[in-house]
């Protein structure tokens, strides 16, 4: 029981952190809004929809688990890693450590930070702090979480929206690279010289 109370939490907590608290907190500051939903770029536009399907999907895999565990059985559970010792432990590492990263990224990235791409509004180049080791260790931190949520809910639906998410994420990256190309020019064109994709 104490193990379907920390998925709830930890779910909870990376949705406030991540998500909620910083948009609003941005917003307040800037009056901008910093998740950006609607583009004319078709692949992102696919790609957002995706993300709105797995978060949902994540969603009823937990409310199923929490409170309608005799129907989790349909989501197929692996039982080959349910029933190992370590899976709990090592997603509860995974999702409280790659919390805490995204946090600290998202902070440093101050009034730059954004949910998707906004072409409206001129951002700055970060490249210091994180971003000194990854170009994009906000979704460097949401693989980790996607993996560790795997491994706290292991089941094929999980596996699927593990594959789905990561998926989705690398697409992502790749369709900023060239917004910020475009944005930055030759600064980015450096600071991709200088530091990897992602370690």
């Amino acid at each position: 029981m104490l193990e379907k109370y920390f998925i709830v939490t930890i779910s909870v907590l990376y949705f406030a952190l991540t998500v909620a608290l910083p948009a609003y907190s941005l917003k307040k500051r800037t009056g901008i809004q910093p998740i950006v939903t609607k583009s004319e770029n078709k692949r992102y536009h696919i790609v957002g929809h995706i993300f709105k399907i797995t978060s949902g999907l994540i969603l009823i895999n937990i409310i199923v688990l929490f409170f309608f565990e005799r129907y989790y059985f349909y989501f197929y559970p692996l039982f080959f890693i349910d029933n190992t010792v370590w899976h709990f432990p090592l997603g509860t590492f995974l999702m409280t450590g790659s919390l805490t990263w995204i946090v600290i990224a998202q902070k440093q990235m101050s009034n730059s930070w954004r949910i998707g791409i906004d072409t409206k509004n001129k951002t700055k180049l970060v490249s210091s702090g994180l971003f000194s080791i990854s170009r994009n260790p906000i979704f460097l931190g949401l693989q980790f979480c996607f993996l560790g949520l795997f491994l706290l809910m292991p089941n094929l639906l999980m596996l699927v929206i593990t594959f789905l998410g990561i998926m989705c994420i690398f697409i992502q990256v790749k369709l900023e690279e060239i917004f910020l190309e475009k944005c930055f020019g030759q600064s980015y064109l450096e600071y991709k010289k200088k530091v990897r994709r992602w370690v």
